[in-house]
């Protein structure tokens, strides 16, 4: 049908035609890759395999209330999956800092991730902040997630630091923002394993 209408709209011009008709194709297909993202991973020191981290609450820069802890769940679900690192569990993570009166929504603008690492006697905490997390309307709605990431060690070194967004969708198939949001951080966490020394 799509060949048909193009066709008559393209007279005589079957590249062209073909040509629209893939590029729709692709669209339909699903989300935006990773072509913005930007990612470093320390080469002296790299994060050792053998690290303990905490996954801290990310802050959430956006207008949904729990992006920040919908993401950062999100992030500890992919490490865990990925075998990356011995992780400090996350409700034991957020009682701590409860217990030092420390507010998890300010983590990125009061503490330093150094001493939080001490505080929490890990080797290293992965901290960020998610810049966008929802839908995007044009033709229809979008999801859109935008998410910044960095592992800092004991001694307030970056071993790794990533930010990256994930608009999903397409054409035909019909997408979720957790779809998108857990797309992008398995894009992010894949990055960080690639640096990962064992």
């Amino acid at each position: 049908m799509v060949l048909r209408l193009l066709s008559r709209l393209l007279p005589g011009r079957r590249g062209a035609v073909v040509a629209v008709a893939a590029t729709l194709g692709l669209a339909a297909c699903g989300g935006a890759g990773d072509g913005a993202a930007l990612s470093y991973v320390a080469r002296d020191p790299a994060p050792q395999q053998t690290f303990s981290i905490a996954v801290l609450p990310l802050a959430n820069l956006t207008n949904q209330t729990e992006a920040g802890m919908i993401v950062g769940l999100l992030v500890e679900s992919a490490l865990y999956d990925a075998g990356l690192f011995t992780l400090r569990e996350g409700t034991a993570v957020r009682a701590a800092l409860a217990e030092a009166k420390i507010d998890a929504g300010r983590l990125g603008n009061d503490i330093d991730s150094r001493l939080l690492a001490q505080l929490l006697d890990v080797d290293g905490v992965l901290t960020g902040a998610v810049g966008e997390y929802g839908y995007k309307f044009s033709l229809r709605e979008e999801p859109a997630v935008g998410v910044t990431l960095r592992l800092v060690d004991r001694e307030g070194r970056v071993l790794y630091a990533s930010s990256d967004a994930e608009l999903g969708g397409g054409l035909l198939a019909r997408d979720s923002v957790s779809h998108a949001a857990a797309r992008l951080v398995d894009r992010m966490v894949g990055r960080l394993a690639d640096g990962v020394q064992p």
